[in-house]
């Protein structure tokens, strides 16, 4: 007697796992690399020097943030507004946000 599944056919035999085989990644040969592009060097150049002061202010903007927060704890506030400058403390966050009215010259 054969064993049929309750489709009433005979079941298959589980295929073997293939195995997936990586080439090697060809090597470039020499003298065969990008010919300087000036401009998308340049760019990239200011692109980075931008990025790198981004990154060094916003590591001042969490140590500030952190401060006016602690300074908000300390005076019991959760709001603050004076002569244009407002500060609101976000508790889901910890955090504050802090906006300050443009002065008219």
């Amino acid at each position: 007697m054969s064993v049929k599944n309750w489709t009433g056919k005979k079941p298959k035999a589980p295929r073997a796992k293939s195995v997936r085989v990586d080439r090697p990644k060809q090597v470039k040969l020499a003298g065969m690399e990008d010919n300087k592009l000036e401009d998308l060097d340049e760019i990239a150049k200011d692109y980075a020097t931008v990025r790198d002061r981004r990154m060094e202010l916003t590591k001042q903007e969490v140590s500030l943030n952190s401060e006016l927060l602690t300074l908000m704890k300390k005076h019991s506030k959760t709001s603050y507004n004076c002569d244009g400058i407002t500060i609101n403390v976000v508790h889901e966050k910890e955090k504050v946000k802090v906006k300050v009215a443009k002065e008219e010259e």
